[in-house]
């Protein structure tokens, strides 16, 4: 959930009643009580190739996402891309995940940082999940840099899936000196996948969360 705070825009983790147990600005982890977790600090401002994180603006948001485990409650995964530079472009080459143990809701504890997911070429921040058909599992889904391919993980009791792959809608970034960086998010019954920028407008995809399968509505 991105919510926007003292001008601040915030991913956040609640608990099932709705207490803040994490947030992150894009840039660092923070606890409920505002303080940055041990080795908190650089997981996504290490890859900060913008220079925002330093002034405590917030980071690419989009490229980052809290989800819980399937198999432990007390177990919640930061899921993000890297940002690189090449030819003078901004991409993202890493999917990511720092696991976070959450036992104590007051005192969440890093267990394993900056763990590398997959590699490949991908828009920087189209990091979006949403629950699976099943109530247990998650889709992590993201999109390929100038493309309009989609790769959508599951994370289940096996840990990460190979990734479905759909490609649909328009080309994002295909355009010449026109970003494919946009605004996204699942509706709420995870049936729909919505998305957003300047160039493309609001493209509106359906999503299968069985099969993880995306398909653009015309």
């Amino acid at each position: 959930m991105i919510i926007l705070l003292d001008n601040l825009r915030l991913q956040v983790f609640c608990d099932s009643v709705g207490n803040v147990i994490l947030y992150s600005n894009g840039c660092s982890i923070y606890n409920r009580h505002h303080e940055v977790l041990e080795n908190g600090e650089d997981i996504v401002s290490m890859y900060d190739l913008i220079g925002v994180c330093p002034f405590g603006y917030s980071g690419i948001l989009e490229g980052v996402s809290f989800v819980p485990d399937p198999c432990d409650n007390n177990i919640v995964h930061l899921i993000y891309l890297d940002l690189v530079e090449e030819n003078f472009e901004l991409l993202s080459s890493k999917l990511m995940r720092t696991t976070i143990d959450i036992s104590n809701p007051d005192e969440p504890i890093i267990t394993e940082q900056n763990a590398v997911i997959q590699e490949g070429r991908y828009e920087t921040g189209t990091v979006f999940a949403t629950q699976h058909h099943n109530g247990t599992d998650w889709w992590i889904c993201l999109l390929e840099k100038v493309s309009n391919c989609y790769q959508c993980i599951q994370l289940g009791e096996s840990g990460f899936s190979e990734p479905v792959i759909s490609c649909t809608g328009p080309l994002w970034g295909i355009r010449e000196r026109r970003s494919g960086v946009g605004a996204g998010c699942f509706s709420p019954d995870g049936n729909y996948y919505i998305r957003f920028n300047s160039t493309y407008g609001l493209n509106i995809y359906n999503f299968n969360n069985e099969t993880g399968e995306l398909s653009h509505k015309e």
